[in-house]
Formats: structure tokens, sequence, C-alpha cells
């Protein structure tokens, strides 16, 4: 069964609100400005792989058991062990490989990093993601920002955007160098692109609501509506 096809006017409507996004850049971890030094050490017409880590702790994969391979991270137990991963992928293919820690590990992570991987603690996420060739995650929501961005994304993890159609999905060690390949190769592709403003659309009507953050565009449904199914959950009487 294919994916639910939307009419003309809610895909237009949708791809507004990626457009809006993209531009302003909208993000709920407001970064400090960041000089970007590490640039220099960019290989040139090297192609540029971000690994985008998450919090570890909040994502279900810090205590690495069998529910956190089957419903998180099939692969990697951290996101520095999926990155020691890729920075030999980068060396054996001569990628320039970033690696942006997730903000609030950045502020305590004591890690060795390879000679070969950019370590990266500041700075905007859109700024970095626009300097990507490909971005690549276990599940962060870097992922999402990427595809506002159209820059093609790599998941390593289990998470909403799983059997989407709107990224390369490597969910065994031994695709992810041919996943990343393609994703090079092909980038966002007008298919992905499509598929990324149904699902958005999809967590617009029946996921999101607007939390009356002052912008000029709103999406969502009515906080009221966050209030009512609260207090319907209370109750237990939530329908999922």
């Amino acid at each position: 069964m294919g994916r639910l096809r939307l009419p003309r006017s809610p895909r237009v409507l949708q791809q507004k609100i990626i457009d809006y996004l993209n531009e302003s850049g909208l993000n709920r971890n407001i970064s400090k400005k960041a000089k970007h030094t590490w640039i220099s050490r960019l290989t040139k017409d090297q192609p540029i792989i971000l690994y985008a880590g998450q919090y570890d702790y909040e994502c279900g994969i810090s205590s690495y058991d069998d529910n956190a391979k089957k419903y998180h991270s099939p692969i990697f137990s951290s996101s520095y062990k999926a990155m020691l991963f890729l920075s030999e992928l980068a060396k054996k293919n001569a990628w320039n490989l970033i690696y942006k820690s997730h903000p609030i590990f950045a502020r305590y992570e004591q890690i060795d990093i390879p000679s070969n991987v950019i370590y990266v603690t500041e700075g905007g996420i859109n700024e970095i993601i626009d300097m990507a060739s490909v971005v690549i995650t276990i599940f962060s929501t870097a992922s999402y920002i990427a595809l506002i961005r159209q820059k093609p994304v790599v998941m390593l993890g289990y998470a909403q955007l799983r059997g989407q159609g709107c990224t390369y999905e490597a969910f065994t060690k031994e695709i992810i160098e041919s996943e990343i390949k393609n994703a090079l190769n092909y980038g966002f592709t007008c298919e992905q692109k499509q598929a990324f403003i149904e699902h958005t659309a999809r967590m617009n009507k029946y996921y999101l609501f607007d939390n009356k953050q002052p912008r000029d565009v709103y999406y969502g449904q009515p906080i009221e509506k966050a209030v009512e199914f609260i207090d319907k959950a209370i109750k237990g009487k939530a329908e999922f």
C-alpha cells in the first residue's frame, strides 16, 4: 500500500511552512555565533559529511539493552561509537567528517577524537548543515533541519522518519558506506522531497501543536487541543 497522497492545496501550504523554516532558521536550541575556525581544516574538493550526535541519555540508548537495539539504535550504543565507525569510513574514502555533538553533551563530554574528525561544539546547526554534502545521525532532530534545508540524510537509527521515504536508511553496518555514497551521488531526490512534504503535513495535522511562539508563519494544531488531549489521557479516555 502506497503512502497517503495529499491534495494539492495542503501540499502547497506545507511547502510554504518548510520554506519559512528554511529561511528563518527557526530552532529550539539557539546557539551562540561562532567563528568556525575549524573550517580551515576542511580539505578542499572533498565531500563534507556532518554527523550529528543526539543526547543519548534521553534517547533510550544510554543503557544499551535489547529494547534499545530493537526500538532505537540497531547498531551503535552511543553517539561516540557511531562517530568512531564513521571516522574509519571517512579516512578510507577521503571524506571530511564533522562531528557536531549534542548541545547538552558538549558541556561536559570528554572524549578522544580521531585526528581526521573535526569536533564542533558551538555554532548554529543551520549554518553547519549548509556546509555539508550529507548529514548522518542515529536519530537527532538535526535530520529534520537537514531535510528542511534540502540536504540528503542518512539515518542509522529508528526515528519518526523511518520508512517515510524521506531519507537514506542504514540499519546494519554493512550498508552504511554504500548508503552514504548513494546520498552523495543522488542527493536529496525529488521523491524524497515530496515524501518529506507529505510526512510533515501529517505531523502538523495529527501530532504537532502550536506553542504560540511569535513568528511569521503558524502551524500545528491549536494549543487547546493539546490541553484537551492531556485531560482525556488523565481520565483514560485519550485516543492514540
